[in-house]
């Protein structure tokens, strides 16, 4: 799903300073689903909303640049993380905001000054840990090794294993979201396609989802909380990309509990 023409948000047409958008016209602007997008607020990536009434709010200009901004450093391999730091800077200027170079200059300079990139690598180093022995299993000193970087490393950029963990979780929540709706294609898709996109998604990565639920079930601190925000963003996503009536947290749910069913049987076998 490509995102609205930039020129909604760039420098050509800037638009009113007052102009204010619904969460829907905002989604049709910018191409960017309504999961992801409170995904990207929940994260600080957007700047706050206007509340005009309880659970409604009128988003901006600004919420439209950023959105286009962000999708455009994905498409430049660029984490969350690494976004969050350069994404102030670029928003700041904008004349020079939407163009390409400035995009690829940024992601230079975060790339060689280490920064952004090194956590980047240490949530890569532990996503494929955290997957492969469980996390129970992975200590910070496998995950340093793994990054191939000091043990200090990981605890200037995270607090302890689980803030890592969390911030795996999140990661891969935004990957396998961006994932489904690539492999998903444009509009509207049926539930069936909808449970085999996300449980071929879902495979690689089952062992961090059923830590991150088991750790939840356990009342481990942070774990309930993380769980619930991984489940509520993949169901609420992938319900309003399928096919059928009523509510669609209701129908990703649906679609969810199928695609976890066909994962767990595809890896043990069944």
């Amino acid at each position: 799903m490509s995102p609205g023409p930039a020129s909604a948000a760039g420098p050509d047409d800037p638009g009113p300073e007052t102009v204010s958008f619904t969460i829907r016209e905002l989604i049709e602007q910018s191409g960017v689903p309504v999961a992801t997008i409170h995904h990207y607020r929940r994260l600080g990536l957007l700047p706050p909303a206007e509340e005009v009434a309880p659970n409604r709010f009128l988003y901006d200009r600004r919420h439209l640049q950023a959105l286009v901004l962000i999708r455009r450093l994905r498409e430049r391999e660029l984490s969350l993380d690494a976004i969050a730091e350069i994404l102030p800077d670029l928003m700041a200027s904008e004349e020079e905001a939407f163009r390409p170079e400035m995009w690829d200059r940024a992601a230079r300079e975060l790339r060689s000054s280490g920064r952004g990139a090194v956590a980047g690598r240490l949530v890569a180093a532990a996503t494929a840990a955290f997957a492969r022995h469980g996390y129970a299993e992975v200590t910070v000193s496998d995950v340093s090794a793994a990054a191939g970087l000091g043990k200090g490393t990981v605890y200037r950029h995270f607090a302890s294993k689980e803030e890592l963990f969390f911030a795996v979780a999140e990661t891969l929540v935004t990957d396998v979201v961006a994932a489904f709706d690539e492999q998903g294609g444009d509009g509207r898709v049926p539930r069936d396609k909808a449970a085999a996109v996300l449980a071929v998604e879902l495979r690689p990565h089952l062992p961090i989802v059923l830590d991150l639920v088991s750790g939840a079930l356990r009342r481990q601190p942070g774990h309930e909380e993380a769980a619930q925000r991984f489940l509520l963003l993949l169901a609420t996503h992938v319900g309003e990309r399928v096919h059928g009536r009523g509510d669609p947290l209701e129908r990703g749910f649906e679609v969810l509990v199928t695609a976890f069913e066909n994962s767990v049987g595809a890896a043990l076998g069944l």
